[in-house]
């Protein structure tokens, strides 16, 4: 098999450790984003978002900033999955995660930002 240069591509296949940390990660990860589903309805309208140096809260948010961690973190799952597979162009290769990862992230956190709680 060659990839979209026509050079080979070589398949190495996953060491034990590594097929350990992608569980190991899985698992922290769906455990966290349940946890959050979980506790949801018990969570208070106004979070604590930002501490200073002290510990002190210096930042109050929305609940729903919450979700803001869970959905980058699938969206960089999603771009390493596409990147492993090896996209056969410079186009899947690079534009798109560099697009949804540096553009389109910043953009919801600026929305998220910008509604601030009243």
């Amino acid at each position: 098999m060659a990839d979209w240069r026509g050079r080979p591509k070589i398949k190495i296949a996953k060491t034990k450790s590594e097929w350990i940390w992608d569980i190991l990660g899985t698992v922290f990860y769906i455990g966290g984003v349940v946890s959050l589903l979980l506790l949801w309805g018990e969570l208070p309208d106004k979070v604590p978002a930002h501490f200073n140096g002290a510990g002190e809260i210096d930042r109050w948010g929305s609940k729903w900033e919450l979700l803001m961690l869970p959905g980058m973190g699938a969206l960089l799952l999603l771009e390493a999955i596409f990147i492993a597979m090896g996209w056969r162009s410079w186009f899947g290769m690079w534009f798109v995660p560099v697009v949804v990862g540096g553009i389109v992230l910043q953009l919801v956190y600026g929305l998220i930002t910008l509604r601030k709680i009243r």
